[in-house]
């Protein structure tokens, strides 16, 4: 960015010349196709990935019976946490910080200070199983996990428009399910 800066006054005063072998391309016309994306990429400088989120947690609790009649019988939950979503940036102008004659006094950039979110991700989990042993060599286990265990069918915002600050795509988390698994191990 320095270096465009420190230039664009010596390209300004040269705008008129054309590359060789080409009549029609000038400096000028060069360095104004791209005034867009020069300001895009000095207006991101700062900005968070789009479709990061900040933080991520996960929590699974087990317990597991060992005497008595439920010897063997274990119990456990899930619980896993996502902070909001960066779905972009809304639009706005802002100087052009890359003038030159010709170039607009103002361009169309996603702005640093207007984030649009999405929305926040929290899901539970359940699992319940029973393990033995089968003979000398042969361990047992069967475990049934519920997932998504509250059911949660709410759209979430995945893509927004960021001209108009409105979400443009979602998507449908995956209803309760319930996974059943047999394990053999010798």
């Amino acid at each position: 960015m320095n270096f465009i800066q420190e230039r664009a006054p010596i390209w300004a005063a040269n705008s008129t010349l054309t590359g060789p072998n080409n009549t029609n391309t000038t400096i000028a016309s060069r360095y104004l196709a791209i005034v867009q994306t020069l300001n895009q990429m000095k207006q991101a400088d700062g900005q968070k990935v789009e479709n990061g989120r900040n933080w991520r947690v996960n929590f699974v609790s087990r317990y597991a019976f060992s005497e008595g009649t439920l010897r063997g019988t274990f119990v456990g939950a899930g619980y896993r946490f996502r902070s909001p979503q960066n779905l972009g940036y809304l639009a706005s102008l802002v100087p052009n910080e890359f003038p030159l004659t010709g170039a607009p006094a103002q361009v169309l950039v996603p702005a640093r200070n207007a984030p649009l979110k999405g929305d926040i991700v929290s899901e539970t989990e359940l699992f319940l199983g029973y393990s033995r042993r089968l003979g000398q060599r042969v361990n047992w286990r069967v475990q049934l996990n519920i997932r998504n265990l509250l059911d949660d069918q709410d759209p979430m915002d995945q893509r927004a428009n960021i001209t108009a600050g409105f979400t443009t795509v979602y998507t449908v988390p995956e209803p309760r399910s319930f996974i059943l698994t047999n394990t053999f191990s010798f």
